[in-house]
């Protein structure tokens, strides 16, 4: 019969083959099988050893200790121990290195024991520089801790920014004072959001579902401010700012009804309305944004429409007169005494001349109306 490994011809009886060593016929009766594997084996084995001894190149072709399994490596080395026949030398030096391998890491090969198994590696298909680089990768270390500290704090400073800017666009106010408190409160509101989300943080917390709550954050504060600050209508609103600018163009020509000695004079003058001119600035703006959306029941004429508009531009013009004006004071404050009044004659003085043309201007055209 022939070997079912290497098909090498055997006798019919024989249990073991005479090329590979393997079981080949493993149903005799043990009895048969030690009383005839002897005479059977015995006389090739010693020939195969000797053509392994003389031909070593030859027999290291043919055989492939390396690929064989644990139990049939360990019948084939039994099985020359039992004949007393001579190890191959790559037969040696396989047992040899399976059996330091066994030593130093019983798990990664396995036992020359004939009943063993491998143990399988618990990351089988993945390295260990890879398990180790994807640990450490952002993406892991983001789904482990959630989103940064950092990126929290910067979120709700752009969202507050954002609801601030938002708010006053929707009013179209540039109040100073209304501008302060929104400030203050989007920032508190930005500073508190971050100290929550920081206190509350964790793998669920990523950055989308960050992006989400800001979101609902912006949408649900804009709609209380724009509660809590309702716009008033645009004839109250027009009324007000009017008013406003007669009252600071009252207080400016009570500072500036005064007598004047020196350029020092005209310096402290201006410095001291230079707050109010200011507010005189974002009177205007505010009286032009209340007038676009003013409704007047019934429509005025194209001549009060025509002096309506040259009132606000007279105003403005004032208002950028004086705005210079302030400008060249802190000039002049900064020149050495002596060169003070050649400034005030040459530069302030002729704005003075067109302040009073204006006011002059401004008289004729409310005595027409």
């Amino acid at each position: 019969m022939f070997c079912n490994y290497c098909r090498a011809p055997n006798p019919n009886d024989a249990v073991y083959c005479s090329a590979c060593g393997r079981t080949i016929n493993p149903s005799l009766q043990s009895g048969k099988v030690v009383e005839r594997k002897s005479e059977n084996l015995a006389p090739v084995i010693p020939e195969t050893a000797a053509s392994v001894a003389k031909a070593p190149d030859e027999a290291s072709s043919s055989w492939d200790y390396a690929k064989m399994g644990d139990e049939e490596f360990e019948q084939l080395r039994e099985a020359y121990q039992k004949l007393s026949v001579p190890i191959p030398p790559t037969l040696q030096s396989e047992i040899e290195r399976r059996r330091h391998a066994q030593v130093s890491d019983p798990q990664s090969i396995g036992s020359l024991r004939p009943n063993s198994r491998p143990v399988p590696a618990p990351n089988l298909g993945q390295s260990p520089s890879s398990a180790h680089v994807s640990e450490k990768s952002p993406e892991a270390l983001s789904k482990r801790e959630g989103t940064p500290s950092g990126a929290i704090l910067g979120i709700f400073l752009v969202m507050a920014v954002a609801l601030e800017a938002s708010f006053l666009a929707l009013r179209q106010t540039s109040n100073v004072n209304l501008v302060e408190s929104l400030t203050k409160l989007v920032l508190f509101f930005a500073l508190a959001g971050w100290g929550l989300m920081r206190a509350i943080s964790g793998r669920w917390l990523t950055l989308k579902r960050l992006l989400l709550i800001a979101a609902v954050l912006y949408v649900v504060g804009l709609s209380c401010m724009l509660i809590a600050f309702p716009r008033a209508p645009a004839g109250d609103r027009y009324l007000k700012a009017m008013l406003e600018m007669d009252s600071i163009g009252q207080q400016i020509g009570q500072i500036e009804n005064r007598q004047y000695h020196s350029p020092q004079d005209h310096i402290d003058a201006l410095l001291q309305v230079e707050p109010l001119v200011r507010k005189w600035r974002q009177s205007l703006v505010e009286a032009q944004q209340a007038s676009s959306s003013l409704k007047l029941s019934p429509p005025p004429t194209e001549a009060q429409e025509l002096q309506f508009q040259q009132m606000f531009s007279l105003l403005s013009e004032g208002i950028a007169l004086k705005e210079q004006e302030v400008a060249l004071a802190h000039e002049m404050q900064n020149l050495p005494v002596e060169e003070r009044q050649q400034f005030l004659d040459s530069k302030l003085m002729p704005l003075f001349q067109r302040e009073l043309e204006l006011r002059n201007r401004a008289r004729a055209l409310q005595q027409k109306d």
